[in-house]
């Protein structure tokens, strides 16, 4: 590889070393050069490392996984070279030992080496966030309960200014001790320089409060000269303002102050005229009282909150003591404490690891920095590398001054601040639209240290080739005349109907495939996998997925939330409520409309008027009563009133998960969702809380209760937690996600939206940070909050650096797209107004302005527009169809690959495995045996066999020489636990395969493994076939799927294989249909590799079995096979039996 002068300055590596590098610059590939070199001893370190001695530090376990990844292939092509290949070899052998990981994982292994000296347990348990987050609040309720039942000063104090809990209407005394206590988690500052920031700030206002008594006189004094000219409007709150100026005296310590000060407010609004200025100095001035008096006025509850949440604190580390617990914050304090307090460690440390690199430095904070500091001596050598423009994570801690700071002392000590500029990413005309925008509008100045001056430094050199100067950066622009509300579904509707016009060619959009990006390709038209909408929040993600769905774009949303607030999860919340206590009116109410029961409103109505909800079990049982309901809603209350009486008693003995099954199958609940628009995404979320709750019981003891208290905690709090998965990331799929969750990823077209939404306002009651300390904005009942001078202070800072990262967002945002930008918003947010004043420069031809008008609703034949001229019998009927649904027979099905091959082989099998899901593998060894599963030597079954070999191939490197690719057979063999015999065995038919001439052409492919994919196909239902294919090759002019079997040809169901085949193919023939697809079973024990051709009646046949599937599901009708005898089926004696 060619690399700049900087670059192989940064590879000589002659001392210590911190790189500021651009968007798409290729750090990571110069991080894994040196690394190799370092290893080589081709740098100016005077002798070759050993893995071993080199601390690779990074911020994510998937980037330490990439970069370990990408080490170990450049260890294998080094590996070629005759002349050093014994040296290499050993390198790959103890490469397991190489110390690239995240900062947690580095200082988890220091730790683990050294629990003694550190005082923890040296089998400690590290807490994830939900558990952590967990064992917090409940020291919280310790700490709490016993504050009120000794009715201690701090918590009176407290409770005067701030409700006990702000019960989701902001933020109370719980909710504020529980925020200080996690952003003090991992801060360097201690409780003793709070305190002595607070008396700083206490001095600082009673010296602010005397300057301002002295200029509020001096402004006196021009109120008097005012009210001595022509009268006017405003002289009379004048005159008002001068009497109580007269008549009060501002004192700090009187209570009074604060009405004098709220009178004096009240007499200076309206219209000054020319006087405006006087006018503006008496508000700040007033102001500035009012902040001094506040600030000493809550001082003791500042005193008081620092206290408790000391409390709090201890309260939290003592109950993780009793658990041998820690949390991630107390890996990286604990590792601190050790390396600083332990000088005999701290050398060791040094010592063994004489390098240490660390990327993506622009996220770390003050005690990560501290902490490379302490293992990095004199001796040592430091590469830094990061970007300081792409420092987003503010809300988490990370400090962007940290990389400045680092930067200065680099060079201080004679290292170089070194800066790379080329993109390899982006389109020239992307980066000319960048370097403009930044250069001159962002970031084009700016003093404070957390801001980045966007100089020619910062500015990226495109090493991509220019197209024809036409603009590769478009802005969507809407119609202004109409609510926000309005605006904002406008926006998703414009932006769905993009993409769709994008996908469909008819916008002549090229983009270009990774391996294309330097050499000249004319690209291909975009697919949806090829497109990415990036959020700053997910505040209006329902209405892109609305909008995307109705178009029948597919999508996937990367950690998406809401998932608790979906109505069909709070639905099964409500029935589990009403299971637990039948007083629970409230949830009863819910599950009786809901699609549980379906009721109509009028029978509702009916029960609460005459006060018969609360014993509507016992109404059913009269006959009277029931003559008042509707006969279908009198049916619906019966069925679901048998389904809660025979389930109330086995609501403790079931578990949550078989309680939850007996429901969705007690009210065919999951059949009349999949009915609805959304209904496969509804059907998926009820599956994923099926998992939830299994997850709920491996962590925590106790019966339903506690499960529902965890539920209506979540429905409350709203954590993040996606929606269910029905199009996985790997599939052609559009996908969603904020900015934060791109970074470091890279797409051909990205959207922008919603760039013209402002900040929100934080209208938190306390305020902190590390070198101000705390701030209040309280009051006691009856009195407006008012802000103290710390609050204050510490709020322009905070807002000036929310200012600076949002700057440093839009530069993430934007340098994500290889080929297209497209951006909309309407609105006066700060990324809107940049892009306004970008629009009226002299570059604005860089920038394609396209006027969008508000597209139409997508045509939807199951909800047509209603004929205003209907008859009243079809108003009737269409009422009486709406109030009173009933179910219909199944219109959608989901099927697996492997479920149609059991139909084939016999609907009995199907009915067996597919509806009432029995576990063949246990009927098989009812019906063989013992030595049918382990054999005679006890090893493996062929299942596990295959199960392992498919792990195998999932992951090794076609590419790779076979020494790395049978490293990575057996580190999948070790994690799976699998006995040495047959993992010798396994390993030697998956290298076989990779050393074959067919392997040889999969290292040549792009390839995707364990490709999900989802098939959808109209018949008399919609059907939907949902799997995974084992290997996936896509070359320019073929696609290729590869499905593993670990078996002998001759002893295969090659029926049942080129079944499945087919249907793997059917699905890629609709993802590149201009594309011949080929189809290839790997018989992996024989060696052998069959090719299936494609059949053009494929789709017809498989539409025809699938017709016949539902056909029986109606009828209820699953017979055995003609001919079938039994003899080889694993259910033989359970169809011998039920006859």
């Amino acid at each position: 590889m060619q690399w700049s002068d900087v670059k192989k300055q940064v590879l000589s590596f002659t001392g210590n070393t911190i790189v500021s590098a651009g968007a798409g610059s290729g750090k990571t590939a110069v991080l894994v050069e040196l690394y190799l070199r370092l290893l080589a001893g081709e740098t100016s370190f005077p002798r070759p490392l050993r893995v071993e001695e080199i601390a690779a530090i990074t911020f994510t376990d998937k980037a330490a996984v990439e970069m370990k990844e990408r080490v170990r292939r450049g260890i294998a092509m080094r590996l070629q070279r005759e002349d050093q290949a014994a040296d290499w070899k050993d390198l790959l052998r103890s490469f397991p030992a190489a110390a690239i990981s995240t900062f947690h994982a580095f200082c988890s292994q220091i730790l683990r080496e050294n629990p003694i000296e550190a005082g923890i347990d040296p089998s400690y348990m590290l807490l994830d966030e939900r558990s952590a987050r967990e064992e917090l609040t409940c020291a919280l309720d310790e700490i709490i309960a016993g504050e009120l039942r000794d009715r201690t000063p701090d918590i009176r104090l407290l409770l005067r200014y701030l409700p006990l809990s702000g019960a989701g209407r902001g933020k109370g005394l719980r909710e504020l001790l529980e925020e200080l206590v996690r952003k003090r988690s991992g801060s360097c500052t201690t409780d003793e320089d709070l305190a002595g920031f607070l008396v700083e700030w206490d001095e600082r206002a009673a010296r602010r409060f005397r300057e301002r008594e002295i200029e509020l006189q001096e402004l006196c004094a021009e109120i008097a000269r005012i009210l001595k000219g022509k009268e006017l409007v405003f002289h009379a709150k004048l005159r008002e303002l001068e009497r109580i100026y007269g008549s009060c005296v501002l004192s700090l310590g009187e209570e009074s102050t604060a009405t004098f000060l709220d009178s004096m407010e009240s007499c200076i609004a309206g219209n000054w005229g020319k006087e405006k200025p006087v006018r503006d100095r008496l508000a700040n001035c007033i102001a500035g009282l009012h902040e001094s008096y506040w600030q000493l006025r809550t001082s003791p509850a500042a005193e008081a909150l620092l206290r408790l949440a000391g409390k709090l604190s201890n309260a939290y580390c003592l109950r993780k003591e009793r658990q041998g617990a820690l949390d991630f914050e107390d890996l990286q304090i604990a590792t601190r404490n050790l390396l600083l307090n332990d000088p005999g460690i701290r050398a060791e440390y040094r010592s063994r690891f004489p390098v240490v690199m660390v990327d993506e430095f622009q996220d770390t904070n003050p005690l990560q920095k501290e902490l490379v500091g302490l293992l990095c001596g004199e001796e040592q050598r430091l590469f830094i590398v990061g970007d300081p423009k792409q420092s987003i994570y503010l809300f988490r801690g990370a400090d962007v001054e940290v990389f400045g700071k680092a930067q200065a002392e680099i060079a201080a000590s004679g290292g170089e601040p070194l800066f790379f500029q080329e993109s390899f990413r982006s389109r020239p005309e992307i980066i000319q639209f960048v370097n403009s925008l930044f250069g001159k509008i962002v970031m084009a100045q700016g003093d404070a240290p957390f801001e980045i001056v966007y100089d020619e430094r910062h500015h990226l050199l495109p090493q991509r080739e220019a197209g024809d100067g036409t603009p590769c950066v478009e802005l969507l622009t809407l119609e202004k005349d109409c609510s926000s509300a309005e605006a904002r579904c406008n926006e998703a509707a414009a932006i769905a109907e993009k993409i769709r016009t994008l996908v469909s060619e008819k916008e002549g959009v090229r983009v270009f495939d990774r391996e294309h990006l330097v050499a000249a390709s004319e690209g291909r038209p975009p697919r949806c996998g090829d497109i990415v909408i990036l959020f700053r929040r997910f505040s209006n993600l329902k209405l892109y997925e609305r909008e995307l769905r109705q178009r029948g774009i597919p999508y996937y949303v990367v950690k998406g939330k809401g998932f608790y607030r979906c109505q069909e999860i709070l639905d099964i919340i409500n029935f589990l409520r009403y299971l637990e206590s039948e007083r629970d009116l409230v949830a009863l109410t819910g599950v009786l409309r809901s699609p549980l029961c379906c009721v109509s409103d009028e029978t509702l109505f009916l029960l609460a008027r005459e006060g018969e909800l609360s014993r509507w079990q016992t109404t059913l049982a009269r006959p009277e009563a029931c003559a008042r309901l509707e006969t279908q809603d009198a049916a619906r209350l019966a069925a679901i009133s048998r389904l809660i009486d025979r389930l109330r008693p086995l609501r403790d003995r079931l578990t949550i998960a078989e309680l939850l099954e007996e429901i969705l199958t007690g009210t065919d609940f999951a059949s009349t969702l999949l009915t609805t628009f959304q209904g496969e995404q509804k059907l998926a979320n009820l599956r994923k809380l099926i998992e939830l709750s299994r997850s709920f019981a491996d962590r925590h003891e106790g019966a339903l209760h506690r499960f529902v208290l965890y539920l209506v905690d979540l429905v409350e709090t709203e954590p993040t937690e996606a929606e269910a998965v029905i199009s996985a990331e790997g599939e052609n799929v559009v996908r969603l996600m904020t900015v934060h969750q791109s970074k470091g990823l890279e797409f051909p077209i990205v959207f922008v939206p919603e760039i013209g939404a402002g900040q929100p306002v934080n209208n938190s009651p306390l305020l902190y940070d590390d070198q101000l300390g705390l701030g209040l904005r309280v009051a006691p009942p009856g009195r407006e909050a008012r802000p103290s001078l710390a609050f204050r202070a510490i709020s322009e800072l905070r807002r000036a650096k929310e200012c600076a990262e949002l700057k440093r967002l839009l530069y993430v945002a934007m340098t994500r797209a290889r080929d297209y930008l497209l951006l909309s918003g309407e609105g006066n947010g700060d990324w809107r107004r940049w892009i306004d004043a970008f629009c009226a420069g002299e570059e604005r031809h860089l920038l394609k302005v396209t006027p969008v008008a508000v597209p139409p609703p997508p045509d939807r034949s199951e909800n047509p527009t209603a004929d205003a001229t209907l008859s009243p019998e079809r108003l009737e009927l269409g009422v009486a169809r709406a109030l009173h649904y009933r179910s219909p027979g199944p219109s959608t099905m989901l099927f697996s690959p492997t479920a149609l091959e059991d139909y084939l082989q016999c609907p009995r099998k199907y009915f067996y495995k597919g509806v009432m899901g029995l576990d063949e593998g246990l009927f098989k060894e009812l019906l063989g045996g013992p030595h049918d599963r382990y054999g005679q030597t006890g090893g493996m079954t062929a299942l596990e066999k295959g199960n392992l070999a498919h792990a195998m191939l999932e992951l090794v490197d076609f590419d790779a020489p076979p020494l790395l690719q049978r490293a990575s057979c057996a580190a999948t063999a070790a994690r799976m636990a699998a006995a040495p015999v047959d993992a010798e065995e396994v390993t030697a038919h998956v290298i076989a395969f990779a050393a074959s001439p067919a392997g040889r052409v999969l290292a040549k492919r792009k390839l995707l493994r364990e490709h999900p994919f989802t098939l959808k196909l109209e018949g008399a239902a919609t059907y939907y076939v949902k799997g995974a294919m084992d290997l996936v090759a896509i070359a320019p002019d073929l696609v290729s799927v590869y499905d593993y079997k670990y078996v002998e040809r001759e002893r295969a169901d090659l029926d049942g294989y080129r079944f499945q085949l087919r249907i793997y193919m059917l699905a890629l023939s609709s993802a590149f249909p201009t594309m011949p697809i080929e189809g290839r079973l790997v018989f992996l024990k024989g060696g052998e590799i069959e090719e299936v051709a494609p059949r053009p009646e494929e789709r017809s046949l498989l539409l025809r079995l699938m017709d016949d599937v539902r056909t029986r599901s109606t009828e209820e009708d699953f017979g055995v096979r003609e001919g079938c005898d039994g003899r080889h089926c694993p259910f033989y004696h359970r169809c011998r039996t039920s006859g």
